[in-house]
Parts: C-alpha cells; sequence; structure tokens
C-alpha cells in the first residue's frame, strides 16, 4: 500500500508533466462558464450557485428554479472528473429533505430517473452529456442546457402541485 508520501510524489510527477494541471484549469474554466450562460440566460425565477471546485472527483453550480428552492430542493450541474462527463442530480437541502423526497419519488415508482439505494449525496441522477466534446464548447454548452431545461420540466411536473382548474359554467 502507498503511503501518503508516495501519493503527494505521484501528485508532483503529473503536475512537472502539465497536462492534468492545464485540462484542470480549463474544465474549472468552462464550469465557470456555464454557470455563467445560466446565470445570464435565465436571470428570473432561477438561483444559480457558485461553482465548487471539488476534490477532482467533481466540480459543480446549482442552478434551481425558485419554486423547487421553496420545496427546499436544489438541481446540481455536476462535471464527474473520474468519468469525464456532465451529470444532474436534484439534491434535497437536508438529510430529512432527501429522504422524504426519495421515497415519495420510489413510490412513484418513476422510471426515467436513476434512484440511488439510498438518498446520500443525491435524490436522484441523471447523465447530461456522456461524452463531451470539447472541442466545440458553444455545442456542448446548448447540449447541456437543453437537456438541464429538460430535467428542470420533469422535476417542476414531479414535484410542484398541478393548478386547479375552475368549472366556470
Amino acid at each position: 500500500m502507498k503511503s501518503f508520501n508516495d501519493y503527494v510524489n505521484v501528485y508532483r510527477e503529473q503536475l512537472a508533466i502539465g497536462d492534468v494541471k492545464i485540462a484542470y484549469k480549463h474544465l474549472l474554466e468552462f464550469l465557470v462558464l456555464l454557470r455563467g450562460h445560466f446565470a445570464n440566460k435565465y436571470p428570473k425565477d432561477y438561483i444559480c450557485g457558485h461553482v465548487y471546485q471539488g476534490y477532482m472527483d467533481m466540480s459543480f453550480f446549482t442552478f434551481t428554479p425558485e419554486a423547487l428552492r421553496n420545496r427546499k430542493l436544489k438541481i446540481t450541474v455536476i462535471f464527474n472528473h473520474e468519468k469525464i462527463c456532465f451529470e444532474i442530480w436534484l439534491t434535497g437541502q437536508s438529510k430529512q429533505i432527501q429522504d422524504e423526497y426519495w421515497q415519495m419519488l420510489k413510490k412513484k415508482r418513476q422510471r426515467k430517473y436513476k434512484l440511488p439505494a439510498k438518498p446520500d449525496r443525491f435524490i436522484l441522477e441523471k447523465m447530461l452529456v456522456e461524452e463531451p466534446n470539447f472541442n466545440n464548447l458553444e455545442t456542448l454548452t446548448e447540449e447541456i442546457d437543453e437537456n438541464v431545461m429538460k430535467f428542470v420540466v420533469d422535476m417542476s411536473e414531479m414535484l410542484l402541485p398541478k393548478p386547479k382548474h375552475r368549472n366556470f359554467r
């Protein structure tokens, strides 16, 4: 088994090569631009959180419609560093909220989104972009945007009460 010092030496070697450092920098720059895209395109009725860099496992930001936020829910756009993909999660502001909504969705037996065995990190998840093409950031941004908004609509339909229609006869 490697020691902590062994891992630090490998880390130093990889940083000296330079590719990991450059890739990480560009990935985070893109995530900041992506977050800015959402904040600028959807300034009303959405709360866009700061970019969280993470521990080279995932980096993310939240992008949540106020109606879901009022229910103590968050939508989290994630870059998964290990899988090199974009994911989206529905999360709760607390473990209790996550458990409550996870139970509700489990009872609904929805099949469109992945429910974890237990809602430790998220209530449900979906892959946004499995193999992102970083050579065309504009197209990648559009693809992520389209998939995020589909997720937002689906979550709103599943979790928010339907408006009651009055019969005016």
